[in-house]
């Protein structure tokens, strides 16, 4: 049986410009913008801070049926990016996807509302660096849970782009009941947990497999090991 494509209602990857590319539409510091995304045309707008971070102000982000795998997905060598949104509902992998040398991003505010429905929350992978998530985490009821949950966020799992060691991931994040959040390290390094929240590791690979592991996913793929 083969992998279903992703689709992802949200992508956002960098361009030469100085602003970046939201689902193909090019988006520069200071300008509002509309683009297309699950059949909808949303406004959102692209600010440059004085310390060169790009802010993005996106609508929440809510697919609109199961068919998507990423609500949100960066990638692309995307630079100095925050990207604020109110609420992102999951889909059936994650709520946010980022890959391919992504660095400095931040996902979220304190009060912004994340609902992991499928595998994970979020997944950081292929060489992705300085990357924050912020935000409160709800739990979804069974009737909206997509898919059974892995764990909330799952750092430098096999990534097509890179092969890199994901480093310097902050999760900033809390539970709204104060359930616990899990978490696993395969070729990443141990990231930073937000004070005051219960957090559970549910898998950490010690160094030297961390450098093993882009050639063992190989191997296991040659092998025809579904995975």
């Amino acid at each position: 049986m083969s992998k279903r494509p992703d689709k992802n209602l949200i992508s956002i990857e960098g361009t030469a410009a100085g602003g970046v590319l939201v689902n193909g539409v090019l988006a520069l510091p200071g300008a509002v913008f509309e683009f297309e995304a699950g059949g909808r045309i949303l406004t959102a707008r692209l600010e440059l801070a004085d310390d060169g971070m790009r802010h993005l102000y996106l609508p929440e982000i809510v697919p609109p049926d199961g068919t998507y795998a990423d609500p949100l997905k960066i990638t692309g060598q995307v630079r100095d990016l925050h990207v604020h949104t109110p609420r992102i509902v999951g889909a059936r992998e994650d709520c946010v996807d980022l890959n391919s040398r992504v660095r400095r991003i931040i996902v979220g505010d304190d009060d912004t509302i994340w609902e992991p429905r499928g595998r994970y929350l979020a997944t950081i992978k292929g060489g992705s660096r300085d990357v924050e998530l912020r935000g409160v985490v709800v739990t979804p009821t069974r009737v909206d849970r997509i898919e059974k949950l892995v764990v909330h966020c799952d750092l430098g799992n096999h990534s097509d782009q890179s092969r890199e060691r994901t480093e310097n991931v902050r999760l900033m994040l809390r539970s709204e009941n104060g359930a616990a959040l899990t978490w696993r390290r395969i070729n990443a390094k141990t990231p930073q947990l937000s004070a005051g929240q219960d957090w559970e590791q549910k898998l950490g690979l010690p160094g030297s497999f961390r450098d093993l592991f882009p050639w063992f996913y190989d191997f296991l793929k040659k092998c025809g090991v579904p995975i």
